[in-house]
């Protein structure tokens, strides 16, 4: 994991300021794979959209309600638009 981190990271050209997390670097990769085969299927590259629910409910100072029913979350939409 440490050597992907470090490939994503020298890849990114300094565009990248933070360390990115282990699923960061598994959605990168499956994200770039979908790309390029998306790419030779089609012959160019497409612009494509990606859709990650993010789980705040243990991310909050809210109190834990224990008969609560629901999620809160939010959609955090990554979108790719190649030049």
């Amino acid at each position: 994991m440490l050597r992907l981190r470090k490939k994503c990271i020298d890849e990114s050209c300094g565009a990248l300021t933070f360390q990115p997390s282990r699923v960061e670097i598994i959605i990168a990769l499956l994200w770039r794979a979908y790309i390029r085969a998306s790419a030779t299927i089609n012959g160019y590259v497409r612009p494509s959209l990606m859709d990650l629910p993010l789980n705040l409910r243990a991310k909050t100072s809210l109190p834990q309600v224990h008969n609560s029913m629901g999620n809160f979350r939010i959609n955090v939409l990554i979108k790719f638009i190649p030049y």
